[in-house]
């Protein structure tokens, strides 16, 4: 198991660059670039597996692998927050932890 706080996680991803804090956190100023996304987690010993173009069919099978995806999105529409929005791009990310399937 793993153990850390988030002030430690958050000290690290400062000191290597890892994390932008134009701001507070609150305010979306700031943050870790998609390019830098699985770096912290490597560095304290986590696998971390990049890559595009995951399909609700291929998050269930990660899931049912016994994988951790983590999918980049945007808050302002995850939200219903159109100041979030922003370009429109992913400026955020969520740990899957499930996905409902509909057979019809």
């Amino acid at each position: 198991p793993h153990s850390f706080t988030e002030g430690e996680l958050l000290d690290e991803a400062n000191a290597n660059g890892w994390f932008q804090d134009n701001g507070t956190i609150s305010t979306m100023d700031g943050g870790t670039r998609i390019s830098d996304a699985g770096k912290l987690l490597e560095s304290r010993g986590f696998q971390v597996e990049i890559k595009q173009g995951d399909t609700m069919a291929s998050l269930a099978e990660q899931l049912a692998a016994g994988k951790d995806p983590v999918v980049p999105l945007n808050a302002g529409v995850l939200w219903g927050e159109p100041s979030a929005v922003g370009d429109g791009g992913p400026n955020h990310v969520v740990l899957v932890t499930g996905v409902k399937t509909v057979v019809e």
